[in-house]
């Protein structure tokens, strides 16, 4: 699953840049979209409440309606703490009057199990409406039209256009770049593209020229070489331990399984020495700090 940050792509640098700001206020728990007229509307969960506002070309905010805190806000977390206490009272009911454990608990693995459904059922119903994106869902509000704003941290652009680009260069190398601004009508743009540095400038209308680019580091392909070739190697011995081998099995086993975990970590710290991350920290910053840029970020379920 990958989650997709974006800005405005419209309107003054300000107003393309209220999400992202409203978000580092509220916990994330902000999400925006374009109306048909070309302004920008922001949904807020703030003590429950969903704010829906309509975002000024200053940065300010005017509210268009809210909706109330749901009623699982409100039911859900009693509910699941009581879950979780009636599971713990029947572990320590049981405990106490069958202590050999050698009785028939059929009326409390009931209870247990009532107790871990309670427990289920409140912690989701709780999750839900701790979430904006379930919420607008719930709402129908155009559930598809909401958009998660990018985290820019200390950044602020000239303009929307060129925020835009930034995020297109992001976009482009893996949904990652880190952007330096001394506060000229320029900024600084890093990212890398299969192990490639390369290196934007980016003005306040958005026109973006390579600067700079540097080929991969030869760790980079050593490091390829090394799992391609390491893979391969695994494989075959694991074949030849299945079949060929009639003693110490286990042992070979664990021994290629220790080799399998050396090499992952080598080509870890391989790879995180060729990283953007490292790489930038590399170049001089001239007392401005190298800012992340992240659009997209790939997430396990």
């Amino acid at each position: 699953m990958t989650r997709v940050y974006r800005s405005p792509r419209s309107g003054s640098a300000a107003a393309a840049t209220t999400p992202a700001r409203l978000a580092r206020e509220f916990g994330g728990q902000v999400r925006w979209r374009e109306r048909p007229s070309g302004e920008i509307e922001v949904a807020i969960l703030r003590d429950g409440r969903v704010d829906r506002c309509l975002v000024d070309e200053d940065g300010s905010t005017t509210l268009l309606a809210s909706s109330p805190p749901s009623s699982a806000s409100l039911w859900g977390k009693p509910v699941c703490i009581a879950g979780f206490l009636l599971c713990l009272a029947t572990i320590i009911v049981l405990g106490a009057s069958d202590p050999d454990g050698k009785g028939s608990h059929a009326g409390g693995l009931l209870v247990f199990l009532a107790g871990m459904a309670l427990a289920a059922i409140g912690g989701i119903a709780g999750a839900k409406a701790d979430d904006l994106s379930s919420r607008l869902n719930k709402l129908q509000v155009g559930k598809d039209e909401w958009h998660e704003p990018t985290n820019l941290r200390d950044w602020l652009p000239r303009s929307s256009e060129q925020l835009s680009a930034v995020e297109r260069i992001a976009d482009e190398h893996g949904g990652l770049a880190f952007v330096h601004d001394v506060g000229a009508r320029t900024t600084d743009v890093c990212a890398m593209r299969k192990g490639r540095f390369e290196r934007y400038w980016v003005d306040e209308i958005g026109t973006t020229k390579l600067a700079e680019t540097k080929p991969p580091h030869a760790r980079h392909f050593a490091n390829r070489a090394l799992c391609a070739t390491t893979a391969v190697a695994l494989l075959i011995g694991l074949v030849l331990v299945g079949f060929r081998v009639q003693h110490d099995k286990g042992l070979m086993f664990l021994v290629l399984f220790g080799a399998l975990t050396a090499t992952g970590l080598t080509a870890w710290a391989n790879e995180g020495a060729n990283s953007l991350e490292r790489r930038v920290k590399q170049l001089a910053d001239d007392g401005y700090a190298w800012i992340e840029i992240r659009t997209r970020v790939e997430e396990t379920d």
